[in-house]
């Protein structure tokens, strides 16, 4: 059956009410909250890799947003994959990313940061 637009019109007036709207969020807000916390926790521990990595080899803060996307590639990679298929898969990311501009030395850096040689003996 097709609904009516004065039917429909009420139905997103009632959606669109800012207290109801309110009241919903106010409603989930810990648990948006509490879920939302274990990922963030997940991803301080590499970032924070990549930030000592980064002092150490004397790189400005501009340049680090790169680098961080490495750490986190790397991060992800080691939490899916293992073996062979860790490395295969972790050369040619770094390799991308040597590729997009980032200097093999400090990829090289931030790869020991999480265990990993590059380039590949």
């Amino acid at each position: 059956m097709v609904k009516s637009a004065l039917l429909r019109s009420q139905k997103y007036s009632a959606k669109a009410d800012p207290d109801a709207a309110r009241i919903r969020i106010a409603n989930y807000a810990a648990f948006m909250k509490s879920n939302q916390a274990d990922p963030v926790n997940d991803i301080a521990a590499p970032q924070q890799l990549v930030r000592d990595a980064l002092n150490e080899e004397g790189i400005a803060p501009i340049f680090t947003i790169p680098y961080m996307a490495v750490g986190l590639k790397i991060w992800k990679l080691q939490k899916n994959y293992t073996g062979d298929t860790l490395n295969n898969e972790l050369q040619l990311q770094l390799g991308l990313f040597e590729d997009r501009g980032c200097t093999q030395s400090v990829l090289t850096a931030v790869a020991l940061k999480f265990g990993v040689t590059y380039p590949s003996p």
